[in-house]
């Protein structure tokens, strides 16, 4: 099936090159980082093989990624039906939202590749595999950090950032109540009540998750001046971004709400998708 899936695959990026070279440059990267490595036909235990496919974000067309279908069956199972979800350990959202509103100086981040920052133990990478096909040669590649799309993966990522956390709580006892209350997976938010203090805490709390190989990045704040001390590279740009769900305007500092279409449009609804629509049926204002 991983074999019939990947011929097809390659098919469908030899009729569009615009997608092929994009496609191609991913898994170079995640060579080059050491995402996935390459494995052999032999294994001294059951091995599962993954589909993949590139999914392009309408509000970036430019980026392509290639996502692993862990859900994807296989004799009636597939992988996902084999692992644990885990505990949910995600912040409240309501919480993180109002709290959010609580003080004037506002700043909102995010954690640059959360999943691929966690290793796969060695014995489990081989139930990551996946194939492809370089200049006429079929290779097997393993991913040996979480992936997108494992029902595990989300609780695993936020154990590890909870755990960074927990390791560093005695010598940065205000970083570690941030990370444990102001993360909704990988998207940072909080409120402070003064300029000075701001930059003091997104320093410190970038340099804690910095021991566990997190990159805080893409800073954001109502008050630029709260992010002077920032590198260059992490500069924020002043422009309205989503922020767990709704739009967080840092100009205006509001948080706006705007309402789905509400027809069926013959897209396959998800949970997800359902409980979004619900939330966005509020009247579209700025919380204050």
């Amino acid at each position: 099936m991983a074999k019939v899936q990947c011929h097809a695959l390659q098919q469908r990026l030899e009729r569009d090159t615009n997608l092929r070279e994009p496609y191609e440059e991913t898994i170079k990267k995640d060579l080059d980082k050491n995402y996935i490595t390459t494995a052999d036909g032999s294994c001294r235990h059951s091995v599962w093989y993954l589909p993949h496919h590139p999914v392009i974000n309408k509000q970036k067309p430019d980026k392509i990624r290639r996502v692993t279908n862990a859900a994807s069956k296989y004799k009636g199972t597939s992988l996902n039906d084999a692992l644990l979800t885990g505990p949910d350990l995600l912040c409240n959202l309501h919480g993180c939202l109002l709290r959010f509103r609580q003080y004037s100086v506002a700043i909102t981040a995010d954690i640059e590749a959360m999943f691929v920052q966690s290793d796969i133990q060695p014995q489990d990478q081989d139930y990551l595999r996946f194939l492809w096909t370089q200049n006429g040669n079929e290779k097997i590649f393993k991913y040996n950090r979480l992936i997108f799309g494992a029902t595990c993966s989300p609780s695993c990522a936020v154990f590890v950032l909870q755990k960074c956390a927990n390791d560093h709580k005695q010598e940065h006892p205000d970083a570690y109540t941030s990370i444990m209350q102001q993360f909704y997976m990988d998207d940072f938010m909080q409120t402070y009540p003064s300029e000075e203090e701001a930059p003091r805490s997104a320093d410190e709390i970038k340099t804690v998750l910095h021991t566990g190989g997190f990159n805080l990045t893409k800073f954001l704040s109502n008050r630029p001046a709260a992010l002077d001390n920032l590198l260059e590279e992490d500069k924020p740009l002043m422009k309205a971004q989503r922020t767990l769900g709704p739009t967080w305007n840092p100009k205006t500092d509001k948080l706006i709400f705007s309402k789905p279409e509400l027809f069926y449009t013959g897209q396959q609804m998800t949970q997800g998708k359902v409980l979004s629509m619900a939330a966005s049926l509020f009247d579209p204002v700025g919380l204050i």
